[in-house]
């Protein structure tokens, strides 16, 4: 598993080579922002999957 610091130390070793900055850091940001929207599918999908027994009412 990469973490963030990890992922952004690659994209800019790898950018001081081609001194293409700007390529990197928007490479950077597409992985993270799909990173993001994968996770805030899966937190939806369970969000309602597990809240389902909220709808029904809770029998005391």
């Amino acid at each position: 598993m990469m973490t963030v610091q990890e992922v952004t130390a690659v994209a800019k070793t790898a950018a001081s080579y081609t001194y293409d900055y700007t390529e990197a850091y928007i490479d950077i940001f597409i992985i993270y922002f799909i990173l993001g929207t994968i996770l805030q599918i899966i937190f939806k999908y369970l969000e309602r999957y597990l809240g389902r027994h909220k709808l029904r009412g809770t029998v005391v």
